[in-house]
């Protein structure tokens, strides 16, 4: 449900879905957050989406590529390019 919102524009029902989930105690896998990550994107909700990626730790995922290119897409669709600069130049890929 949350790629099919996502990858249809409707990235605000994709959050929604995995609010419930989380809701629900279904435990979000890595791919999941990657989505949701994809939503907050979609949406340009930055700060929403630099809160999913943090809370990642949470369930014990440790971040890959994707989810941090998934956090500079985030920040470049809302204009924030320094900031994804800085995110960047931050971690050691």
């Amino acid at each position: 449900m949350i790629i099919g919102y996502t990858e249809n524009g409707a990235g605000d029902d994709a959050l929604l879905v995995f609010q419930e989930m989380k809701e629900g105690g279904t435990w979000p896998k890595s791919e999941t957050f990657a989505l949701v990550l994809a939503a907050c994107a979609r949406e340009e909700a930055v700060e929403e989406g630099l809160l999913h990626f943090e809370s990642m730790k949470e369930y014990g995922i440790v971040p890959t590529m994707e989810h941090y290119m998934e956090v500079i897409n985030i920040l470049g669709n809302a204009g924030q390019l320094n900031e994804a600069e800085e995110f960047i130049e931050s971690k050691s890929f």
